[in-house]
């Protein structure tokens, strides 16, 4: 959860991820302050297939990503690894590190 409503119009989301076995998949999901989300399979962000024996970076570009809600009062960033989502298996595990969001 962010502190405060944010304007994600014009940035980019960094992090680094990877999986416990390999293959799992990473939806990241973002919420505005209308309580709406892309947090269905056909708006989700979904990473490919990660890997388990190194981190791989990702950037998501968040200004040319066609999201149906406000990202200009974005009020939440979820990594989510729902089965509903990415296909992986409920017991899954994913590992996330270094999570940064810079102005483009």
């Amino acid at each position: 959860r962010l502190e405060d409503v944010t304007d994600l119009t014009k940035a980019t989301l960094f992090f680094t991820a990877k999986g416990k076995i390999g293959n799992e998949k990473l939806a990241i999901i973002l919420k505005d302050k209308y309580n709406i989300s892309n947090a269905n399979r056909d708006d989700a962000i979904i990473t490919p297939p990660l890997s388990s024996n190194k981190w791989q970076t990702f950037k998501i570009d968040l200004e040319n990503t066609n999201l149906p809600l406000n990202k200009s009062k974005v009020t939440q960033i979820r990594f989510d690894a729902s089965v509903s989502l990415t296909e992986n298996k409920p017991d899954d595990i994913i590992y996330i590190k270094n999570i940064t969001i810079e102005e483009n």
